[in-house]
């Protein structure tokens, strides 16, 4: 049995998560933390409407939520980082949204990124 297939986390507060998202606009959510992908998943199923980008420096996590979440495999898109890395991974994946490649020399010091961030009010986007 692999570390991926061994690695086993129970989200917390799922249904307080899901329903933080219902009306959020159609786009991408970035889960900085992705684990093994269970708030990923709930989200993903509730929510036709929004695709996620999965960030973990855990290699075993990545390969657990990838598993999990195989059957929504065209809405996740994942990347190996640590979470406050994650600048660099929303550029890498706002480049591959536009079809163009990933160039490192040219991205060490990617603009900030536009994040849609949950508040009481709903939804706003900040730099």
């Amino acid at each position: 049995m692999s570390a991926a297939e061994d690695f086993n986390h129970q989200p917390v507060m799922l249904a307080e998560i899901t329903k933080l998202f219902a009306d959020a606009p159609a786009g991408t959510l970035v889960d900085a933390t992705l684990g093994g992908g269970g708030h990923a998943e709930a989200i993903l199923n509730a929510h036709s409407h929004l695709d996620i980008l999965g960030i973990d420096q855990d290699v075993d996590a990545l390969t657990a939520a990838m598993a999990r979440l195989d059957a929504q495999r065209d809405r996740l898109r994942t990347s190996h980082r640590r979470f406050n890395e994650f600048s660099e991974a929303l550029a890498v994946h706002a480049m591959r949204r536009r079809g163009w490649r990933h160039d490192p020399a040219r991205s060490a010091r990617p603009r900030r990124p536009r994040l849609l961030v949950p508040s009481a009010t709903g939804h706003s986007t900040c730099e």
